[in-house]
């Protein structure tokens, strides 16, 4: 329910305010915020790496609307580094998805292993 609130807020609540304005991105900024706390604190998702994955996704999508904003204000041509922010959107899309494959992998790694020790405990080979 939360996820869909958010999804809710984040692309029709805030067309309500003015088109490619800073209020928008400061609005999304405040609704990823109060989602991460959520995810955060409540821990949503039967699995630890669906926790995992879905607390990193959300710094990304801070991290995307952060550069947003500093693009909005116009800092990037003020100091002259406005060619280095698509290389790092790329490599902060990039890590989200190379953190989440790798806590599926874990994820099934640990299972496997929670199975095979259950197995081993069963037929007392492992103490």
């Amino acid at each position: 329910m939360v996820e869909l609130c958010r999804k809710v807020l984040l692309t029709s609540f805030i067309v309500l305010f003015h088109d490619g304005s800073a209020t928008q991105i400061l609005l999304a900024i405040i609704v990823t915020l109060a989602s991460l706390a959520i995810v955060q604190h409540v821990n949503p998702y039967v699995q630890d790496s669906d926790d995992a994955v879905s607390t990193i996704t959300q710094y990304q999508l801070l991290l995307t609307l952060l550069t947003a904003l500093v693009q909005q204000a116009g800092f990037p041509e003020q100091d002259g580094y406005a060619t280095a922010l698509g290389p790092i959107l790329v490599a902060t899309n990039t890590l989200v998805v190379t953190l989440a494959v790798m806590a599926i992998f874990v994820s099934a790694g640990v299972k496997r292993w929670q199975k095979m020790r259950a197995k081993c405990v069963h037929m007392g080979v492992c103490c």
